[in-house]
């Protein structure tokens, strides 16, 4: 089975700062319609992905998150946080079971997942991500 690198089709350049649990305030401005947004500090999805995340018990540790604009005075409910259980690395990715539904976490910048849930995310929305098999879409 193969794992999949989870990348937004749309890439955005907003930065977000987190000022409690479940709040973010956004610190550059940029669109906030990106199906995925990654930093250090987080893992963010929309919330239409959310019900195939749901059935990860013991994977993931889900809640949703609101995102405040106050310089716009613009608030959005869609995301939700995602703490994500499992690891990967390139030293790891062949060693790991890929069967079922399935996602990792690669430094809490970067999402990969099993070949079921790829299909799942796929139904959700086609046009959302693209996958990259593996590491293939890192340098080094």
């Amino acid at each position: 089975m193969k794992i999949w690198c989870l990348n937004p089709v749309k890439l955005t350049s907003l930065m977000l700062w987190r000022i409690e649990r479940e709040k973010f305030r956004v610190v550059e401005y940029h669109e906030v319609t990106a199906p995925l947004l990654t930093n250090v500090d987080y893992i963010l999805i929309n919330k239409r992905f959310k019900a195939p995340i749901d059935k990860m018990v013991g994977q993931v540790q889900t809640h949703d998150v609101v995102i405040y604009d106050k310089v716009r005075n613009l608030t959005w409910d869609n995301y939700f946080e995602v703490k994500i259980v499992n690891d990967i690395s390139p030293d790891t990715i062949n060693l790991l079971d890929a069967t079922g539904l399935k996602i990792w976490n690669y430094g809490n910048m970067a999402v990969f997942v099993s070949e079921e849930l790829k299909t799942a995310i796929q139904k959700i929305e086609p046009n959302e991500f693209q996958f990259s098999e593996g590491f293939s879409c890192f340098a080094g």
